[in-house]
């Protein structure tokens, strides 16, 4: 039960006379904060609006993306054949099915869970919000998105340098090159991370039920500074993150994605009119299945850059009115905040059709997949049968167990074995008893028996 309070006898003290500052009566302490809001007040004012995006459209949209990714890696990870195409392209489902995911738990606890009419707030609530809605889902997507970009250059190397391509593109540079973009944006997270502190903030707050109002203690989240943000300087600390931020990790890769993509299609059509003109001559099936998987790549890339380009933009706005203090002045402000999450919505939801893109352009993806399902399907019944013999085998093992036993000792007192034959046929006749009644029958699984799995390379 909370504990009742009187506004009347709440006095802010002279120590504490910064209009950003926040004073608590109950712990009769004075925190610097951002404002005099709290944290998540944002989410309480636009209730409806929040509840239907975050409670609502994005679980539902992340329990999509977790089914079709998972498969899309399992097909992936299925290979037998790992190309640096595989590779890169089972990074880039990974790390956009974490992203993905990062968000959920505060999501569902404080939306779809209804938490967010608690009256008291936790403090590990306030650092489960800035880790799973500030701090890393940026990071994630920083991930993807250098991914992208690395996948996008691996293939316009293989289609305009296919020589080169061979010492260029081998898998241990490519692991050095997931390495560096894993790296970079992570330490960028660290100084993200030390940007702010959660505290706890008690407000003396009218509380009613059932006809009853009293005055009670309230705790809600609150935000502040780090003592090594005031030392360098808020303005500094913040311009100087959000741009480089805006410029290394969004500007620059779709540019270079948006350039790049350009020149994968002009190659894959320079490829094309090649061996329509060489129609005569004995089409390779090498260039063909290449150029194939170049189109296919171009068109999960295009839907990646064409789902990023409006959240960059958004973000590149709300960094321009920051640091040049027009959020006081822009009447689009407002709109800006709001059209974040949707944007983010609109990146989520494109990663379901990489999985229909792989489906439709990609006959060894299929093939593989089918494989899979194959398997499982043969493997479950066998098991169901083999068990069932093994169930059959073992009711019947004990009098041919006896039977045989004593025929070998019958044979062995005839022929008068010595006590060395004897055991070397007892033990001989106990091995093969063994393997016959504890061998499963052969289970074919396609994945295991063929010697070349297709893959997408």
């Amino acid at each position: 039960m909370e504990e009742l309070c009187n506004p009347a006898n709440i006095v802010t003290p002279p120590w504490c006379p910064d209009e950003s500052s926040m004073y608590d009566a109950r712990t009769n302490s004075c925190f610097v904060a951002h404002d005099a809001a709290p944290q998540l007040s944002y989410y309480n004012d636009h209730d409806s609006y929040n509840r239907l995006i975050y409670g609502v459209i994005y679980p539902v949209l992340v329990a999509i993306v977790t089914a079709t990714n998972s498969i899309v890696v399992a097909v992936l990870f299925a290979n037998r054949n790992k190309t640096s195409t595989n590779f890169l392209l089972m990074m880039m489902t990974l790390s956009a099915l974490v992203a993905s995911l990062i968000p959920l738990p505060f999501t569902l606890w404080y939306f779809t869970l209804e938490h967010k009419l608690d009256w008291n707030q936790p403090l590990w609530l306030c650092y489960v919000h800035r880790f799973s809605m500030v701090v890393l889902p940026p990071t994630a997507n920083i991930i993807t998105t250098l991914m992208a970009v690395l996948l996008a250059a691996q293939r316009f190397i293989v289609v305009k340098y296919p020589l080169q391509s061979l010492q260029w593109c081998t898998k241990n540079t490519l692991y050095r090159a997931v390495l560096v973009c894993c790296a970079f944006p992570c330490m960028w997270t660290v100084f993200h991370a030390i940007e702010e502190k959660r505290t706890i903030h008690h407000s003396c707050e009218l509380w009613s039920d059932e006809g009853t109002a009293q005055f009670r203690w309230r705790s809600t989240c609150v935000v502040g500074y780090t003592d090594v943000v005031h030392w360098i300087g808020i303005d500094n600390w913040i311009n100087s993150l959000q741009l480089f931020r805006v410029g290394v990790f969004m500007v620059a890769p779709c540019l270079i994605l948006l350039v790049l993509n350009v020149l994968l299609i002009h190659g894959i059509r320079s490829a094309k009119s090649l061996l329509q003109r060489q129609r005569h001559q004995r089409r390779q099936p090498s260039a063909t299945s290449s150029r194939t998987t170049s189109t296919m790549l171009t068109v999960i890339i295009s839907l990646f850059l064409l789902a990023n380009v409006p959240t960059a933009i958004t973000i590149v706005l709300l960094c321009i009115a920051f640091t040049l203090n027009l959020h006081d002045k822009w009447t689009i402000f407002p709109f800006l905040i709001q059209s974040l999450p949707i944007c983010n919505l609109i990146v989520i939801a494109t990663y379901p059709f990489n999985l229909a893109v792989y489906m439709l352009m990609s006959h060894q993806f299929r093939r593989t997949l089918l494989d899979l399902l194959r398997c499982r399907a043969q493997f479950g019944s066998a098991v169901t049968r083999d068990t069932s013999a093994m169930t059959i085998r073992g009711s019947r093992s004990t009098p041919r167990h006896g039977s045989t036993s004593s025929q070998l000792n019958n044979a062995c007192h005839r022929f008068s074995c010595s006590k060395e034959t004897q055991s070397l046929l007892r033990s001989s006749w106990m091995q093969r008893s063994r393997s016959e009644s504890h061998t499963l029958s052969p289970l074919y699984c396609p994945i295991t028996r063929r010697s070349h799995v297709g893959s997408i390379s």
